[in-house]
């Protein structure tokens, strides 16, 4: 539930949250009935939808290539390109008067949809923004220290086969408070795992956390 993900976020990880989102609607231009709906919902929210014309979408083609030196020159480039465009996120858009955790919400339908409509074809999609969501599961964070209003500690994040895996609709969760809800989101993402998926463990990775007027949010995790 990509509207339950947001609102676990501290502000710059909600900000990342929205670009990625928000950049990714690309992949439903040659659908015209979701690229009808997705004006739809940008009008009723009030998004300009010219403002994703300052924001292109970061996939880049590395088929021709076979230099490493010079496809990782290509990644690096990319990668800087983003870490800019994510500053003028941050500092431009993310503070309009947007309801973005609503907008994410009725956004998520369109793309899940268009993910299984293009799962065995070669489209943007296969390698989108609902793979990426759906890659990596979290097993409960651990280790957690608090320093007054901060706290970090430990996760792994889970690599899972198949990764075309669509989050279910109609699952009803009772949502938690505080850390424990923040714990819930990580851990619930992995309780509905068919038995036949494979999971690979990396390494664990920091995550970290502020406290804010409504509980604790995730300031930081990885691979998102």
């Amino acid at each position: 539930n990509w509207r339950n993900e947001y609102e676990c976020y501290a502000g710059r990880q909600q900000a990342k949250f929205t670009y990625f989102v928000m950049v990714s609607t690309c992949e439903l231009s040659d659908s015209q009935d979701l690229a009808i709906e997705l004006d739809r919902i940008l009008q009723r929210f009030r998004f300009p939808s010219n403002l994703l014309d300052e924001f292109p979408s970061q996939v880049i083609d590395l088929s021709n290539l076979r230099d490493p030196k010079e496809i990782q020159s290509m990644i690096d480039d990319q990668h800087e390109k983003t870490r800019a465009h994510l500053v003028q996120w941050e500092r431009e858009v993310q503070p309009l008067n947007i309801d973005w955790a609503r907008m994410i919400g009725e956004l998520q339908p369109l793309f899940s949809d268009s993910y299984r409509r293009h799962i065995h074809y070669n489209h943007p999609s296969n390698y989108g923004i609902v793979h990426h969501l759906g890659y990596h599961r979290f097993n409960r964070p651990s280790n957690i220290k608090e320093v007054g209003n901060v706290a970090e500690g430990s996760i792994i994040a889970l690599v899972c086969y198949p990764p075309n895996t669509v989050a279910d609709k109609d699952a009803v969760v009772r949502e938690p408070k505080g850390l424990k809800a923040i714990s819930a989101f990580l851990g619930r993402s992995i309780q509905k795992l068919a038995i036949q998926e494979r999971q690979v463990k990396r390494s664990p990775e920091k995550i970290s956390l502020v406290r804010e007027a409504e509980g604790w949010k995730i300031d930081s995790v990885p691979f998102r």
